[in-house]
């Protein structure tokens, strides 16, 4: 099973709040072991995987911003 319409809704907001929480810290010059520790979205604590996931989720946005946004 896949999941629900609802389901990649979440997701994607999931991603957005990920994304916007990570590009906060990476502005402020933080590691990716710092984001890993400070950004917890710990709102979805309760998903399935979140232990397993959410510093690799967290290190993988880091990498792609750091590469991705321009610092300013």
């Amino acid at each position: 099973n896949v999941g629900t319409k609802a389901d990649l809704g979440d997701a994607i907001v999931y991603l957005e709040a990920l994304r916007s929480r990570v590009l906060a810290g990476v502005k402020k010059d933080k590691t990716v072991g710092q984001l890993q520790e400070s950004v917890t979205m710990g709102e979805y604590k309760d998903w399935l995987g979140y232990e397993n996931w959410r510093e690799d989720n967290v290190q993988a946005m880091a990498e792609y911003l750091i590469k991705a946004e321009p610092k300013n």
